[in-house]
């Protein structure tokens, strides 16, 4: 199939090169590639203090996420368990809230610990409610997860970015293409990761150029349809 043609090392980079130069030139001000060499003040404090950061932060964010789900995958040998399904992200929403309210002068990286901490506590949580529940379903866990997720959204007040699916699907990609061979596949799903949460970001500044659409709504949407594609296949994991 074609996704098994492109896990390879060599154009898995050279995928993310080729979108990660695309997304420096799209955005509500344009810049035209033929002007790389011609940049006034404005569009080089564009690309340098915004896309470029932009850019860093997409790719170190599909890596990280999607590693994360396949770690929190293997803790609970369940294939449908994610960040996104376990309440991770959540309690990472729950932990901001108590910085901006109880540390409101907090720097950028102190509400990151902070929000670091309540998502490893969320995440000892859930473990601990698993071993609590017998009855231990491909499809009942993540629910479990997604309750308790609930729970902790309930108590937030204040919206912040959540990006769905990720940690899921890629992971699941990998394994299903590649067998599971942990040390094998950990790079594959990094750069599987980040590759599609930055096509997903340039879609999400395109369909309605040249405003931008909500990240979680393209990677939302993509997600769902390839988690549906995995429930289908999920007895090649039986």
């Amino acid at each position: 199939m074609f996704f098994k043609h492109i896990l390879s090392l060599k154009v898995l980079i050279a995928l993310l090169l080729f979108f990660g130069m695309i997304s420096l030139f799209i955005g509500v001000i344009s810049i035209n590639v033929k002007d790389i060499l011609n940049l006034n003040s404005t569009q080089l404090e564009i690309i340098t203090l915004t896309r470029i950061p932009r850019l860093i932060a997409i790719l170190l964010t599909g890596m990280s996420l999607s590693i994360c789900g396949l770690i929190m995958q293997q803790l609970t040998q369940n294939k449908f368990v994610s960040p996104t399904t376990a309440g991770t992200m959540d309690c990472a929403k729950f932990g901001i809230l108590i910085s901006l309210i109880f540390f409101a002068g907090a720097s950028f990286f102190t509400q990151a610990i902070i929000a670091s901490v309540f998502a490893l506590l969320g995440s000892f949580i859930f473990i601990q409610i698993l071993r609590k529940i017998k009855l231990k379903d491909v499809i009942f866990v993540p629910l479990i997860g997604l309750m308790f997720g609930g729970i902790i959204t309930s108590l937030v007040i204040v919206s912040v970015g959540i990006i769905p699916f990720l940690g899921l699907i890629i992971s699941n990609l990998v394994v299903l293409y590649l067998g599971d061979n942990l040390r094998k596949n950990l790079i594959y799903i990094a750069l599987c990761g980040a590759l599609f949460l930055l096509v997903c970001d340039i879609i999400s500044r395109l369909v309605i150029f040249p405003f931008e659409m909500p990240l979680s709504i393209t990677t939302g949407v993509l997600g769902s349809l390839i988690f549906i594609f995995l429930l289908l296949k999920r007895k090649v994991y039986a």
